[in-house]
């Protein structure tokens, strides 16, 4: 699956159970660089961004100190990865800062757990 099937399913998925307002960010030249993917935000859940990757593909540098700059402020920023058998979470919030979902389902519910509790 490539990136771009990969967050549409994620979105639909998203607005079809959670009622969320969703931002696709692309980047181009009129954009800072290193921006994650998509900005939800959501009544319960709150305010967060995602970054999304497909297996191998990993972090650039840009977007690694992005997502550092934006973690320092408090603004949640969720990394999450299509595996080959799984969906790799990064919440940016735990020790050990990565869970393992096997379906789609669980990944979303982790993420929807650990941001209404971020929301307090």
């Amino acid at each position: 699956m490539k990136e771009t099937q990969f967050v549409a399913k994620f979105r639909k998925l998203v607005l079809n159970r959670h009622a969320c307002s969703v931002l696709n960010v692309h980047g181009h030249m009129m954009q800072g660089v290193g921006w994650p993917d998509m900005y939800i935000c959501q009544k319960i859940m709150g305010q967060f961004w995602i970054e999304f990757k497909v297996h191998p593909n990993k972090l650039s540098k840009v977007q690694e100190q992005r997502i550092d700059e934006l973690r320092r402020k408090n603004v949640p920023v969720f990394v999450i990865t299509l595996e080959e058998e799984y969906i790799r979470l990064d919440l940016g919030v735990l020790e050990d800062r990565t869970c393992y979902a096997l379906a789609w389902e669980k990944m979303v519910n982790l993420l929807c757990e650990w941001t209404r509790i971020l929301a307090g």
